[in-house]
């Protein structure tokens, strides 16, 4: 997933004319709002829903279709579609393999996230000789491949018992203008 927009990553038994019209944008398609929400969705009959019965889609003959999130830490990461030639054809106990294959899926998708960004993050260390640069640099790729929200480096001064900020990345003026933080008044440092 890329933003607002699934990324085709593979596909095995489709033709490439169906793949070119696939919706790939959650404003294009109800169906992928859906799984970013979490939700399976089944659609026991593809040539009645409008996202899938273009004659693109009829020359492949589809059936049945299911849309399975990929989730990490509670974040849809992608979407995996699988496709029968009948309608209706799913049992309950297929949607639990479904899931269980998507969540095996998304664990070694992240697996390889976090590698690239373990890798990025090290690109950053060996950046530069100066320390305070080279920790902005390793803050900045932590926080963007890590998908978290904001960080602070703050680097202990242990004569004054006092943190110095020397790193931020996503923080409010307003929080980075509180300066120094001294240990003896901080309950969290």
């Amino acid at each position: 997933r890329e933003g607002d927009r699934f990324v085709l990553s593979g596909s095995l038994g489709l033709g490439e004319d169906y793949l070119k019209g696939m919706p790939l944008g959650l404003d294009e398609s109800p169906i992928n709002r859906r799984v970013l929400a979490g939700e399976l969705v089944v659609v026991e009959d593809a040539a009645r829903e409008p996202e899938f019965s273009g004659p693109t889609a009829a020359s492949e003959s589809l059936g049945a279709i299911v849309a399975v999130p990929m989730s990490v830490r509670d974040r849809v990461i992608g979407v995996l579609h699988v496709y029968v030639e009948a309608t209706g054809a799913f049992e309950p106990e297929e949607f639990v393999l479904l899931r269980a294959m998507t969540d095996l899926g998304a664990l070694a998708l992240e697996k390889v996230r976090l590698g690239q960004s373990l890798f990025r993050i090290a690109e950053a260390i060996s950046s530069s000789l100066e320390l305070e640069p080279m920790l902005q640099r390793v803050l900045n790729a932590t926080v963007e491949h890590m998908w978290l929200k904001a960080g602070s480096i703050r680097l202990l001064k242990p004569k004054e018992n006092v943190l110095r900020l020397v790193a931020s990345y996503g923080l409010s003026e307003a929080y980075l203008a509180k300066g120094e933080v001294h240990l003896e008044k901080s309950e969290i440092d």
